[in-house]
């Protein structure tokens, strides 16, 4: 089993956290791009709100010493 952070995201190596950023970031963006395309003005849905916050997260994780 892999170590797992304080936040519990995998922590197995600083390539595969970056690979989940992006990885995170790529979902959010096409969200983001679906959501304008249906409709220019829109509050975010709870779910990808969840999303930005995990996100955020394991940016944060990877730029803390």
């Amino acid at each position: 089993m892999k170590p797992m952070s304080k936040s519990g995201y995998d922590c197995g190596s600083t390539l595969e956290l970056q690979n989940n950023i992006i990885e995170g970031q790529r979902h959010i963006i096409g969200e983001l791009v679906k959501l304008y395309c249906t409709e220019p003005v829109f509050d975010l849905p709870e779910e990808l709100q969840k999303n930005i916050r995990e996100t955020n997260e394991m940016y944060r994780e990877l730029t803390t010493p």
